[in-house]
């Protein structure tokens, strides 16, 4: 269902018609390498391609799908004119990704597991960090350095910490009225957010609780986190992307610099 089934919104198939069909009325702004991708990435998924009913075709559809994707996510960093579309597709990839990141730490790692260390090795594949990991600590599957590696490390560019220092860069360019001295909505949800991971104490993040064994401090973290990146989402939607009231001049926006 996750893959396949057109009613779910969330599902892979509803995700890349839903793509496939804003390429389409956005054809003039992509370039014919990027439309080429979005159309084979409906192809490989589309209503002529036969369901897989094994897991092994499954994955095999879904490494297909994950070379295309990449192509596509190439194209953009690599392509794109470093201007305001731009400044606002990577925000919203940056808030996406961390929101995933946030997500799958709460759904794995705040109930007690009977075996951590298989699902903390999954979680580091998922986060494309094993590799780091391993080059890094040079040790054992722990929870403490896993933690460290996929939430709170700003050099890690699959960290939740990372899209965060990310974000924060893309609201520095933000035009906003010069004659009020105080931070946007925006800014103040930033600072909020980096603070708190930045002065997280990812040891005690791993201490249980005596009663039930959960992790409940990482829990609360990442729920308040969460909300943060709700709320940035929401404010940079209501100031920039609503049309209703005043509007900001995008062209002030300052261009992104050149990784």
């Amino acid at each position: 269902r996750l893959c396949y089934d057109e009613r779910r919104p969330d599902s892979l198939r509803s995700t890349i018609y839903s793509a496939h069909h804003l390429a389409s009325i956005m054809r003039d702004r992509l370039s014919l390498d990027s439309y080429r991708i979005i159309n084979r990435l409906r192809a490989e998924i589309g209503p002529g391609m036969s369901q897989a009913t094994s897991l092994d075709d499954i994955l095999l559809q879904l490494n297909q799908l994950i070379v295309l994707l990449s192509a596509f996510a190439g194209m953009g960093m690599e392509s794109m004119t470093r201007g305001p579309s731009w400044r606002f597709l990577d925000m919203g990839r940056r808030i996406e990704r961390a929101q995933y990141t946030v997500r799958m730490l709460q759904a794995v790692l705040v109930r007690p597991l009977a075996e951590p260390a298989p699902m903390i090795e999954a979680l580091l594949e998922i986060a494309d960090s094993s590799m780091t990991y391993r080059s890094r600590y040079l040790t054992s599957i722990q929870l403490a350095p896993a933690l460290d590696l996929i939430l709170t490390d700003e050099t890690n560019p699959r960290s939740a910490a990372f899209q965060l220092a990310a974000l924060a860069e893309h609201v520095r360019g933000l035009p906003h009225d010069e004659g009020k001295p105080q931070s946007t909505p925006e800014q103040r949800v930033m600072l909020a957010a980096q603070t708190e991971l930045r002065l997280t104490d990812v040891e005690a993040l791993c201490q249980s609780s005596e009663t039930d064994g959960e992790h409940r401090q990482l829990g609360e973290l990442l729920a308040r986190l969460e909300r943060h990146l709700i709320a940035l989402a929401e404010a940079i939607g209501h100031t920039y992307l609503v049309h209703a009231g005043p509007s900001r001049h995008l062209g002030r926006i300052s261009p992104s610099p050149l990784p």
